[in-house]
């Protein structure tokens, strides 16, 4: 897998986050639904890896919310293992695992190009913390 696969699902789950909470599931799908054409157990690591990034780098933080309201129901859950596939399900209760950004101007800056004046954070990728699968 190519780092430029790579950067572009984590600037998608960037943009997404810009605009609301974001399903681990949601960065699945568009890893799923991507021209690259991977297989199951390709971009569920890809996914894995994605939200190791932002979560390490500080951009998102891990919640629990609840379908179909998209109720955040957990503010901070405990004991969360990104290995276990459970994280793309959603649970008995009709919980699952998100990421959201607290504070979204931290991830804007003033990058022209946007109609807005505001931009979401670009990729850098010498200074990703993560080796790139």
């Amino acid at each position: 897998m190519s780092s430029a696969i790579y950067l572009r699902l984590l600037q998608e789950a960037i943009d997404h986050l810009e605009m609301d909470d974001v399903g681990i599931y949601e960065i699945l799908w568009l890893a799923r639904g991507s021209e690259f054409n991977l297989d199951d157990v390709t971009a569920k690591e890809l996914t894995r890896t994605v939200v190791n990034q932002l979560l390490s780098d500080g951009t998102a933080r891990l919640i629990i919310l609840k379908w179909p309201t998209h109720e955040i129901t957990v503010q901070e859950p405990q004991n969360v293992d990104l290995n276990l596939d459970s994280i793309f399900e959603p649970n008995s209760d009709n919980e699952y695992l998100g990421l959201t950004a607290d504070d979204i101007h931290d991830i804007k800056s003033n990058t022209p190009g946007r109609d807005d004046g505001a931009s979401a954070r670009r990729i850098d990728p010498t200074q990703s913390s993560l080796d790139l699968p």
